[in-house]
């Protein structure tokens, strides 16, 4: 009996004599109540599960949908508000310089020195600026989103335009040099495979 209920039960009596009695008699089944409480704990867990599950795969939709839209509008971007005329890629040639200097260290979240970096933290140490995070950063300078025309110098940046997560250094020909992660430390990477949202130039 699996199920809560109240079921007839009939059993039989013999005495030495062999004469049979018979009777029956009522018995109420019932789930203890730590059962009950597991059961509802557990299902009350798998629907708080199921409702993070179904959360997670709407924020992965929206951030898949939010980059293929920064894809598109950088591969379709024909003019920006950049002007080449005042860029001088002297003032960018010694950060350049240093960042590939330093491919092949180590990442580390936090790191400001060559004895491991992380993403703001490179840029920090390169271009010797005061801005520390990718927040500070980004407002160096005036968004523009054709990526593929970044100049050498230039920052990456990977995210919203006010909360940026990553950035990186462009190399002027769709790479970039940057404090990648663990495991990878900083290295120069195509930025074909991993597409920043918008770029800035510092001071402009």
């Amino acid at each position: 009996m699996n199920t809560d209920g109240d079921y007839p039960v009939t059993y039989t009596v013999v005495d030495t004599a062999g004469n049979k009695s018979t009777a029956t008699m009522t018995v109420s089944v019932r789930t203890p109540q730590e059962v009950v409480d597991a059961r509802i704990a557990a299902e009350e867990q798998r629907q708080r599960e199921e409702a993070e599950r179904a959360a997670d795969e709407e924020v992965a939709a929206e951030e898949a949908a939010r980059a293929q839209q920064a894809a598109n509008t950088a591969r379709s971007a024909t003019t920006s508000t950049f002007d080449p005329s005042k860029y001088d890629s002297s003032l960018y040639a010694g950060g350049i310089a240093a960042a590939l200097s330093l491919v092949g260290t180590p990442y580390q979240w936090g790191g400001t020195t060559p004895a491991g970096f992380d993403c703001s933290g490179l840029v920090q140490y390169c271009y010797g600026l005061g801005a520390r995070t990718t927040y500070a950063q980004q407002a160096l300078g005036t968004h523009q989103y054709d990526v593929w025309n970044a100049p050498a110098g230039a920052l990456y940046f990977y995210g919203s335009d006010s909360a940026p997560y990553h950035v990186g250094i462009a190399l002027g020909n769709g790479t970039m040099v940057h404090a990648a992660t663990y495991g990878a430390g900083v290295t120069v990477q195509d930025i074909s495979g991993y597409l920043p949202s918008y770029y800035v130039v510092p001071g402009q």
